[in-house]
């Protein structure tokens, strides 16, 4: 090859390499950002679900008369 064809197809196949490692780290970047925000709000569900069962255990009876009583309401209303 001629030098200047070859300094040509060397400066272009530089650029073309900076190119993709700058698309690469954008990519990476989109994906990456939704992902941790997934795991973020699969975590606050887990807390959240973990602090109903906990209220759920704790004040059981309380939680049980509340249900017999709606049941119970659901039941006349329907029965009528």
């Amino acid at each position: 090859m001629t030098h200047p064809v070859e300094v040509c197809l060397n400066n272009e196949m530089g650029r073309l390499e900076e190119l993709h490692a700058k698309e690469s780290t954008a990519n990476k970047m989109k994906i990456e950002n939704p992902k941790n925000a997934l795991q973020e709000s699969q975590a606050r569900s887990q807390v959240q679900t973990d602090h109903v069962h906990t209220l759920l255990q704790v004040n059981r009876e309380w939680f049980m008369a509340q249900l017999k009583v709606a049941l119970d309401k659901g039941w006349a209303g329907w029965a009528t």
